[in-house]
């Protein structure tokens, strides 16, 4: 409420959309969206009858909705039923609309001010990334900011806000649904299946990392170099805005007061508009948080193991801070860590874990024992789980040598733990963490092998 309620004081509530798609994230943020516009109104009376100036002119929360030819008729119902009984100003784009076009009819239209659009991404979303309460469009979108009021609810905190304040949300839900998408990507989430047949309700599920459990993964496409993309973005397909003077259509995406002639609207008392358009892809593809932005919003996860390795780990010498590190990282590259283990510096103990872990996940990063004392076995482990023979790496050395130069070291010739160091499984890469010339100042790289 706080991050909305900064919202209604920077752009006021003529600016401010909610995207709402019938998803339990939607209905989350447009309930909050509701509370926030109710008290900056609230507000503002109040200042006015304090002074004796004129009441401010009130308008109705607004809201935005891509339709979809894939739509479950449940997320409809919960849309249109939800519009009318908290008297919503709806703008609803259908499926051929280009989100381009109609985001940049919204933004134009809102000129010199500036749109925010009320989203419902959380952190546990793909396409959440490094989003903060507040993010800016990306660079080949219109101008706006997005506003993230829910980023840091948990499954299980949204369904606490439904239930306790007995918000309606789509009866999916009820039927084991946990993650909405379209009629072609969305089952029920197996995690709630009944033993006597059936699914228990969404907010019954007790490992929410199971929330997506249900969402068919998309086939990718074929993707074009990331410049084409952009320049296929910016260039925005002609939009036409339904309508019965046809001159009119054409100027759809000239103003705002030519966007409001445009529009469709369906009965005297709602005033909500119904967009028409050309062409153009679903930005939300049916997701449930939101429209998305980012190409690998739904793309299948990555799954991710992590070795912990030391002795002073398990005997309490040493504090594990990789593991929250490592963690957060993976979620901000929608990679799963599905498995951490602490291990002792045995290497047979670190074969059987690299081994085991390599038929679950498709990464393995192991933390510890790759330095030049007698204990660090981790690459001799790795390369006896990946039958690749250990060699003095050529690059690993040479960054040794420069790292020693730029130290003021003269010698031209590793130390026996230097060459200790050196020495990695045949199919070794190194990886520079900062780039390759600033890590040979910096000392900041490691190295993967591929199994």
């Amino acid at each position: 409420l706080q991050c909305l309620s900064s919202a209604y004081h920077l752009y006021g509530p003529e600016c401010i959309v909610g995207s709402f798609n019938g998803g339990k994230d939607a209905v989350v943020i447009m309930h909050l969206m509701r509370a926030a516009h109710a008290k900056y109104y609230h507000d503002q009376i109040a200042k006015q009858q304090i002074s004796n100036g004129p009441y401010p002119n009130i308008v109705r929360p607004r809201a935005i909705y891509f339709e979809s030819n894939d739509e479950y008729p449940e997320i409809q119902h919960l849309v249109r039923t939800t519009v009318s009984d908290y008297n919503l100003e709806m703008l609803s784009f259908d499926s051929k609309f280009s989100f381009w076009d109609a985001l940049k009819i919204l933004v134009d239209g809102h000129q010199p001010r500036q749109m925010a659009f009320v989203l419902g991404t959380r952190t546990a979303d793909p396409n959440s990334k490094t989003q903060g309460l507040f993010a800016p469009s990306s660079e080949y979108m219109p101008p706006f900011m997005r506003l993230n009021p829910a980023l840091y609810w948990s499954y299980g905190q949204v369904w606490h806000f439904l239930r306790l304040f007995h918000l309606p949300y789509c009866s999916l839900y009820d039927e084991g649904y946990t993650s909405l998408g379209t009629i072609h990507d969305t089952l029920p989430c197996p995690a709630l299946a009944r033993p006597q047949g059936g699914y228990w309700p969404a907010y019954m599920l007790s490992d929410w990392d199971q929330e997506r459990a249900g969402r068919i993964p998309k086939k990718k496409k074929k993707k074009d170099n990331d410049d084409d993309v952009k320049r296929k973005l910016m260039t925005p397909a002609a939009a036409t805005a339904s309508g019965d003077d046809a001159s009119k259509e054409s100027e759809s995406t000239t103003s705002a007061a030519t966007t409001e002639t445009n529009v469709k609207v369906e009965g005297d008392t709602n005033q909500n508009h119904q967009v028409n358009g050309d062409n153009g892809d679903k930005l939300s593809e049916g997701d449930e948080s939101s429209y998305r932005t980012d190409d690998d919003a739904t793309a299948l996860q990555k799954t991710a193991g992590l070795i912990i390795i030391g002795d002073e780990i398990l005997k309490g010498l040493t504090p594990d801070t990789n593991t929250q590190s490592a963690a957060v990282a993976f979620r901000l590259k929608n990679v799963l860590l599905s498995r951490v283990v602490v291990v002792a510096d045995e290497m047979n103990e670190i074969v059987e874990e690299i081994n085991r872990m390599r038929k679950e996940v498709a990464v393995i990063v192991t933390s510890g024992g790759v330095g030049p004392t007698h204990d660090d076995v981790t690459m001799y482990s790795v390369g006896t789980a990946l039958a690749s023979e250990l060699v003095i790496h050529e690059e690993m050395a040479n960054f040794l040598l420069q790292k020693m130069g730029a130290q003021g070291n003269g010698d031209a010739e590793l130390s026996d733990a230097q060459i200790k160091m050196a020495t990695l499984p045949r199919n070794s890469k190194l990886l520079y963490l900062a780039g390759k010339d600033q890590c040979k100042a910096e000392s900041a790289c490691t190295h993967f092998t591929e199994f």
